[in-house]
């Protein structure tokens, strides 16, 4: 099991809190849906390109373990 703080778990079972911006964020990037990602990104007031480069650097660590 995965030891993850309870407005995480809230996140993502519940979709509650201050995290599921975040998480619908990811999933818009995930979804490749460029729409959501401009309207999330800009409701949360993060420049598109800090979430390019953070999105291509959770690639490449992902690729560390063959995910």
């Amino acid at each position: 099991p995965l030891n993850l703080s309870d407005a995480m778990q809230d996140a993502l079972i519940r979709r509650v809190g201050p995290y599921v911006p975040l998480l619908l964020l990811a999933e818009a990037i995930e979804n490749a849906d460029e729409a959501r990602i401009s309207t999330i990104h800009q409701a949360l007031g993060i420049d598109i390109e800090v979430v390019q480069e953070t999105y291509h650097e959770a690639l490449q660590w992902s690729e560390k373990f063959g995910v």
